[in-house]
């Protein structure tokens, strides 16, 4: 399965980027909050998506819910959809989810799961904005997922993710050839939230928690943008160049090219504290707490150090 996706995504990305030229989907440089150098294609979230068939097949309804939020993202890339209409159809989406692997029997539980998949579908969009970021970011997260799996549909669908993040990486690591568009980070975002979801279908403390942590990482950097934008005064739904990885690009001295690679790297480096704890930490209740701990001193370290809560200059 994953030697499958990952070699769909290395002859599909290519060729929806080619595609992509000769139509004219094209990202254009604004240098505002596009700031890359040259006019780059931007569907290579589709041959992303051929690279997750093979896991979806498995599950018809994962497969009309997938395809609908990838289509979602496509026109958000052509149209450039309202952001309460966007946000409605991704609530749906959720909930049919949710609906899917777990029911309402309890409805608490599956009102906080509709949420966090929303939201992190969302988190991870937002992360798209650097080549290499979001890729990345999905494939370490999704690895781990591997690790808490107790079926064979969550343990493919883990190692799917992470093969079509990779087979993406080569195109879209500095200097990116390709971008995925929306299509590609609401895939992304739903097979990550997927990931959760059908590893918490019912809830047990030992298991939610870590996976929490696996996540931590993107509900921190949509939790301080949402917080950031508040305070300055912006709509929650304005994008902005203060993202995490924003950040960490600045404070890098050289040329354009170092600093992305090393923004890349620097971004891998950064996430995968958290994924690690959210294993260490299922055995007993000891861990749990010990991880908590300092996943919470870690977030508290990166809000200070990166200065997340606030802009680094007047917008």
């Amino acid at each position: 399965m994953f030697f499958l996706s990952l070699l769909i995504t290395l002859f599909a990305v290519p060729f929806f980027a080619y595609v992509a030229k000769k139509m004219g989907f094209v990202d254009i440089p604004d240098g505002v909050l596009k700031i890359h150098e040259r006019v780059i294609p931007y569907l290579g979230g589709l041959g992303m998506f051929l690279g997750a068939l093979p896991v979806l097949w498995k599950d018809s309804f994962s497969l009309v819910i997938v395809s609908s939020a990838v289509s979602l993202g496509l026109l958000d890339d052509i149209f450039k959809l309202n952001p309460f209409l966007r946000l409605s159809v991704e609530v749906v989406l959720s909930s049919a989810i949710v609906w899917r692997f777990v029911g309402f029997e309890n409805p608490f539980y599956s009102f906080v799961l509709v949420v966090g998949f929303t939201g992190l579908l969302n988190a991870v969009n937002m992360i798209d904005g650097l080549d290499g970021i979001c890729a990345g970011s999905v494939g370490i997260t999704s690895l781990f997922f591997f690790f808490l799996s107790l079926d064979n549909f969550s343990k493919d669908l883990s190692l799917t993710t992470v093969a079509i993040c990779l087979g993406f990486l080569v195109y879209n690591f500095p200097p990116a050839k390709v971008f995925m568009g929306d299509a590609g980070s609401y895939l992304l975002g739903m097979l990550l939230s997927l990931n959760f979801v059908a590893n918490n279908r019912v809830f047990q403390f030992e298991r939610f928690l870590p996976s929490i942590f696996i996540v931590w990482f993107f509900a921190l950097d949509l939790g301080a943008s949402l917080l950031r934008r508040t305070k300055s005064g912006h709509s929650p739904f304005e994008g902005d160049r203060d993202h995490f990885y924003d950040k960490i690009f600045r404070r890098i001295k050289g040329d354009v090219l170092k600093r992305k690679r090393m923004t890349a790297f620097l971004t891998y480096i950064t996430v995968l504290p958290f994924p690690l704890l959210g294993i260490l930490c299922k055995s007993n209740l000891t861990n749990l707490i010990v991880a908590l701990v300092l996943a919470l001193i870690y977030s508290i370290l990166l809000v200070k150090t990166l200065n997340l809560f606030d802009y680094d200059e007047r917008r």
